[in-house]
């Protein structure tokens, strides 16, 4: 049985292809496994997740997950921002400091 893709925004059932939601818009380029968390490329879950075996089937027009724990349970935290969105938070905090030490001196 095919695998089910839901988008991660709205929950509704997207197509393995796309890469942006057709009912909400958001863009996404990988798939989470709702149970353990474990990210990748789409095509790595067409028979269920590679790490932990979790599969979303679709029969007719019903959905079911076919482990222990159904779509609608805990969420998986989202993964971290990548490391240069923090340097570059970092130096454009600095810069403003900066900025504003210099105000405050030359105002003196």
């Amino acid at each position: 049985m095919p695998a089910a893709f839901f988008c991660e925004s709205c929950g509704e059932p997207v197509r393995l292809k796309d890469s942006v939601c057709p009912h909400c818009g958001r863009w996404f380029s990988a798939a989470r496994c709702p149970q353990c968390g474990f990210v990748g490329e789409p095509k790595l879950f067409g028979e269920g997740c590679p790490a932990c075996g979790y599969l979303t089937v679709r029969e007719s027009s019903q959905t079911r997950p076919v482990a222990q724990q159904a779509r609608g349970g805990a969420q998986s935290p989202r993964p971290p921002l990548p490391g240069w969105f923090y340097a570059l938070a970092a130096a454009f905090l600095l810069l403003a400091m900066g900025v504003f030490l210099v105000m405050i001196l030359r105002g003196r």
